[in-house]
């Protein structure tokens, strides 16, 4: 999932137990990094993940969206700058 949404980059490893490929996770993406950057507030990533899960479905694109409005709240909230 986190490769599909290109937030982390890996190499596949063969294995001959399975009849697919495991990823073994080399690097964070820039997108990936951004993302937590995003969410790296305790109170920012609960509020989204209940934002998520009351919506019952979201793509990793809509989550950051939701963490960063709550971000841009907050920020409102404490300076009174409005985005």
């Amino acid at each position: 999932m986190l490769l599909e949404a290109r937030l982390i980059e890996g190499d596949a490893v063969p294995d001959d137990q399975y009849a697919f490929d495991h990823i073994l996770p080399t690097r964070l993406t820039w997108s990936g990094h951004d993302f937590l950057d995003t969410v790296r507030d305790p109170e920012i990533w609960k509020k989204t993940k209940e934002g998520a899960l009351s919506a019952k479905g979201f793509t990793f694109d809509l989550l950051q969206d939701l963490a960063k409005g709550f971000i841009k709240k907050q920020i409102e909230e404490r300076t009174g700058i409005a985005f």
